[in-house]
């Protein structure tokens, strides 16, 4: 099997760090158990079918794990800044210079995050979460020019998104767990649902014959698995990269900004490949309600 990776990028490991700080604060002040990052790592791995993450951190953003090296990569992004900030220089060119820190343009920076991401996607030549909401241009249209709008909004058009119900972890992932959890990953039953998830990044291959296979091989995962698995929804987008996307809607961007993403996304079109963007917004309540559950259980 090739080796199939999902990245998760500075501003979604943010997410996941801002989030799992709330939510043990509330965790800690009722003395259970906080929860472990690994859960939600290990639980994007197998939901989004990847036999290997790379997690791009940085300093401010550094975790602390356990992870075995052959599932998991930490790579530092000394220079992340530098390469994730094409979307917001892009912005800059549009609006105010202190757009985001402006509480009037604060649904900008979901847009942002979202339109970086799947940069990241082809820069990495990679699948990728998006922890936030998909984002509602609409509700940026007051906001925008209309030619940044309406560039955007023919973008996200050409998303197609589907909820799909994928194998999830019953319980919380924490050292008690871990070994049965490996179990699985190294499974052949993993491996031809990882396969599933190549075949939905390939264009070669249909989009609704891959969808269709992959709830075959979920559903095959889950069944044989079914005493530490359940079926979660999860919304799964594709975004097919092609010379017309390319040309009539980056096309009409300014210039040096213009120049790079079009690079990017020309460079990214020899992987004959589709961008995908698994919808993690919903795992982390998932997961705070499971450590809740699993902690009243140890009581």
């Amino acid at each position: 099997m090739n080796n199939r990776i999902v990245s998760i990028n500075q501003f979604q490991l943010g997410a996941i760090s801002a989030l799992n700080f709330v939510a043990n604060i509330s965790i800690h002040k009722e003395k259970r158990e906080p929860i472990n990052v690994n859960s939600i790592i290990y639980s994007t791995l197998l939901q989004c079918g990847a036999s290997h993450i790379n997690i791009h951190d940085t300093p401010k953003n550094r975790i602390v794990t356990d992870f075995p090296s052959t599932k998991i990569s930490l790579i530092n992004e000394t220079s992340s800044k530098t390469k994730e900030s094409i979307i917001s220089n892009l912005f800059l060119h549009y609006l105010p210079k202190d757009y985001s820190s402006n509480e009037k343009y604060k649904k900008i920076k979901n847009l942002e995050f979202y339109l970086e991401n799947i940069l990241f996607a082809a820069q990495t030549n990679t699948s990728v979460i998006n922890m936030f909401n998909f984002p509602n241009i609409n509700q940026c249209k007051e906001l925008l020019p209309a030619e940044l709008y309406y560039t955007i909004s023919n973008l996200l058009s050409l998303i197609e998104t589907s909820p799909q119900k994928l194998p999830f972890p019953k319980q919380e992932i924490d050292s008690t767990h871990i070994k049965n959890f490996e179990t699985i990953i190294e499974s052949n039953l993993f491996t031809s649902y990882c396969e599933s998830h190549i075949e939905l990044e390939s264009k070669s291959i249909e989009y609704n014959t891959a969808i269709d296979n992959l709830k075959l091989k979920s559903k095959n995962l889950y069944y044989n698995n079914i005493d530490s698995l359940r079926l979660k929804r999860m919304a799964v987008s594709v975004l097919p990269i092609t010379e017309k996307i390319i040309g009539t809607i980056f096309g009409k961007i300014p210039g040096a900004v213009s120049k790079f993403i079009t690079k990017i996304l020309i460079e990214y079109l020899k992987s004959e490949k589709r961008i995908v963007i698994y919808q993690l917004d919903g795992l982390f309540e998932t997961i705070v309600k499971d450590s809740i559950a699993y902690n009243i259980s140890k009581k």
